[in-house]
Formats: structure tokens, C-alpha cells, sequence
């Protein structure tokens, strides 16, 4: 691989369509990190934001955040209305930049890496969606003049003639187009991306190193929780997947309450059965750390039973989870957490990402749980089957994830040198 060129340390500039706040996000930018600065000594990488003084105490933990040229606002996403700006905008920029090199201040970044999170799956998440974003990647590729790559993510399928078109033009244009699941790999080679352009590598919260013990101990210590080396089944409900439309069609009942209730009896069956502490964990605060306490409330168990209620970040949260013997997840980034430290986890999954990620790729299709079932009572009594199961075979399936875990971890970190090869081929725009 050939030197940068400037003899520079590297520089990336971030586009993303995640709020900062996700701890899924965060663990997807802290694996990133992690991954690209081993192939990259000295890599900086800049996070556009629309509101980089709303999160500002995110540069206290080593993100450096950049205003974003093209909107204002008080979140990370762009509404409709703010790409009918953006296209024309980005035209302009790229004109300007053009005649007067020495005006473009993204001329010394090496690469536009775009992290599309779960947003170019047309079936999930519409047309509208999938084409605004591969907008956003194609205005930030004329706009800043910088070779366009993106981070591993699931791509398609793409529904329309349109999206098609759309998905098949943009995504033929960027140096490194990475995917995170085999599925979504062929779909891009049968679209007619070359196979060279393609990478297919994970997602990169495989990557992100949990909280060290004693950050942990601490926790324990200010949540007041004992070890007392006790079984421990951890649980991460979703307010998200409790407001859900699509779950529970055959039960005329409160739906949120039926999820509250299903919950809190699986909680009470693991405690009762396996004479296990639980540890409720909430992925997102405060949203799930509210569901938690609702699951608490409604369990008939409460002894050894622990509500976590600090707002903690994502290296956190997962060194957390890393104190459990089994999970059961209600998000995919909370199951992601568990099974990089090859945790027995039990998901209860609603959309084709789960099974794409966790099930063909990580082989744990046995411990999946359809949440969009009609019939709650089906759920719960095939989530305490799974469940048995994981307990009576827990040394076994522990060995199987690790054995996953060897490719998925060489997959990802590959990445990083595929990043690096990018880079190595072109220098800055000047």
C-alpha cells in the first residue's frame, strides 16, 4: 500500500442519518473508530452535525463535530422540504469549488465516508426514504469533492424502476460501497455494481470495545447493585417495538400493556425457573429505561431483580450486558452488544434486518423471535421454549457464537485496510 501521498495523517469527513444520541449509533462510530484507526495511525475523523452545540459534551469523549453546510436545525436528519435546498445547493458548491480550489475547505479530508443506518431497504423504509438518502450521498460527493465511501451497512432491496436507477447510478460512484450481510452483497452485484467496489465486511459495533471492570464496578456502585455471583438473565426492553402498529393483531387488549405484560412474565418465568437474578437494561434513555420500570412494576419476582437507571454511553451499556449470562433483546444494537462478547442472546426481532444480521450471519435464527406475531400468548410461550433451551445449552451456543465471531471480526477489521487502500489511491482534492 502506497504512503498518503502529503505524508499527512489522514483526515475522513462523516455524513450520517442517525441522531448522536443513539446508543446504537454510537456504537457503530466508536467500531468505526476502532477499526479505522488501526489501519490509519493518526486518522481524524470529522462528524458533520446541524447541531453541533446541542452535542457538544459528545467532544469530551473524542467526537469532533463540524457544523453542516447544508441546513440548521435542532436534529440529525433532513426533512423533504430541505432537499429541494440541498441538490441545487450542492451544484453550486461543486461549480465553486471548482473555479476556486483554494475556497473549498474539505479540500485536505481524504474521503465522504456516508454511514446510511438502516434507510436503504425500500421495503421497511419506503421510497421516499432510500432516495433521499442516496441523494444525500450524491449531493455530499459533488459538494465536497471527495472520494465517497460508505460504512457497512444492509443495502436493498430497491422496489421501483426509480429507486433502482437511483441505487445503481449513486452507488456505482463511490470508491468503497460496504455491506454487512451476504444477502445484501449478491442483491448489489445482481443491480450491476462491480464487484470490486464492494466489500463485504459487518456492522461495526462488532468492533466497539466494552467499559472496563472498573467503570462497571463503578456503576454497580452507584446503582447499588450486589454481585453476589448469582445467574444472571439480562433484558432490554424497546419502548420503540412497544409502540409498534403491526404486533399483537389477534388481541383486542391495550397493546402496549400486552407488551408490558409479556415482558414482565418472561422476566418472572426466568427468575422462578432458573433462580436467576435480572437485570433490566435499557439500550436508549430515557425511553427504555422507562419500559423498564413498567416491566418491574408488573412482575410477581421483584427479589434480586435490578432496574439500571443511569444515562450511560454505549461502551457502558455493553460492559453492562457483558455481566449477564443470558440476554433477551428487544433491539438489534442490544443484541449486537451481547453476542460480540458471545452471550446466549434471545431477540425478539420485527424486521428482515434481524434475520438477515443475526440469523444467517451469526447463526442464531434458533434464539429469534417474531414479535409481529398475531397471538401474544404464541410469543411468549415460544420465547420460554428458546429460552429453556439456551439455558440447558448455554456453554455450547456460546462456543458457536465465538466461532462466528473469528470471521465477522476479520471481516470487520479488513474494512479498515480497505479503507486505507481508498485512501492511499488518491490524494486530498486541492
Amino acid at each position: 500500500m502506497k504512503e498518503n501521498p502529503d505524508n499527512k495523517p489522514p483526515r475522513i469527513l462523516v455524513l450520517s442519518n442517525a441522531d448522536f444520541e443513539s446508543r446504537g449509533f454510537q456504537a457503530i462510530v466508536r467500531g468505526l473508530e476502532h477499526c479505522l484507526g488501526e489501519c490509519l495511525p493518526g486518522l481524524t475523523l470529522e462528524y458533520f452535525s446541524f447541531a453541533p452545540k446541542r452535542y457538544c459534551y459528545l467532544e469530551s469523549k473524542g467526537l469532533k463535530l463540524i457544523s453542516h453546510p447544508w441546513a440548521n436545525g435542532n436534529c440529525e436528519t433532513l426533512n423533504t422540504f430541505s432537499y429541494l435546498v440541498l441538490i441545487p445547493k450542492s451544484l453550486l458548491r461543486a461549480v465553486y469549488y471548482k473555479l476556486r480550489p483554494a475556497k473549498n475547505p474539505y479540500r485536505h479530508y481524504n474521503a465522504l465516508l456516508h454511514i446510511n443506518v438502516d434507510c436503504l431497504n425500500e421495503t421497511d423504509y419506503g421510497f421516499v426514504c432510500v432516495c433521499l438518502n442516496l441523494l444525500k450521498s450524491w449531493a455530499g460527493l459533488r459538494a465536497f469533492g471527495c472520494p465517497l465511501l460508505t460504512a457497512p451497512v444492509d443495502i436493498g432491496p430497491f422496489n421501483t424502476p426509480v429507486s433502482r436507477f437511483m441505487g445503481r447510478y449513486i452507488l456505482s460512484r463511490a470508491k468503497l460501497v460496504a455491506l454487512r450481510d451476504e444477502l445484501s452483497y449478491e442483491y448489489l452485484l445482481k443491480l450491476g455494481l462491480k464487484p470490486e467496489r464492494l466489500y463485504l465486511g459487518a456492522d461495526m459495533a462488532f468492533l466497539m470495545p466494552p467499559a472496563s471492570r472498573e467503570v462497571v464496578e463503578e456503576v454497580f456502585m452507584a446503582e447499588g447493585v450486589e454481585n453476589d455471583n448469582r445467574f444472571i438473565i439480562g433484558i432490554s426492553p424497546s419502548l420503540f417495538q412497544m409502540e409498534l402498529e403491526n404486533i399483537f393483531a389477534d388481541s383486542a387488549a391495550d397493546k402496549p400493556e400486552v407488551y408490558l405484560m409479556l415482558i414482565a412474565e418472561l422476566a418472572d418465568f426466568a427468575a422462578s425457573t432458573f433462580d436467576a437474578g435480572i437485570y433490566l437494561i435499557p439500550h436508549v434513555h430515557p425511553d427504555d429505561s422507562r419500559v423498564c420500570h413498567e416491566v418491574y412494576a408488573r412482575m410477581q419476582h421483584k427479589n434480586g431483580v435490578h432496574v439500571f437507571s443511569g444515562d450511560y454511553p454505549s461502551e457502558t451499556v455493553k460492559g453492562l450486558i457483558g455481566e449477564c449470562d443470558i440476554f433477551i433483546s428487544c433491539r438489534m444494537h442490544a443484541s449486537i452488544a451481547a453476542l460480540s462478547q458471545a452471550i446466549p442472546t434471545l431477540t425478539l426481532g420485527y424486521q428482515e434486518k434481524y434475520w438477515k444480521l443475526l440469523g444467517s450471519y451469526l447463526g442464531q435464527s434458533d434464539y429469534l423471535v417474531d414479535i409481529k406475531k398475531p397471538n401474544p400468548r404464541d410469543i411468549q410461550d415460544e420465547l420460554k421454549q428458546k429460552l429453556s433451551c439456551m439455558a440447558a445449552n448455554r456453554p455450547a451456543i456460546s462456543t458457536r457464537i465465538k466461532e462466528r465471531l473469528g470471521i465477522i471480526n476479520h471481516r470487520a477489521s479488513v474494512y479498515g485496510q480497505r479503507v486505507a487502500e481508498v485512501i492511499s489511491r488518491g490524494k486530498p482534492v486541492c
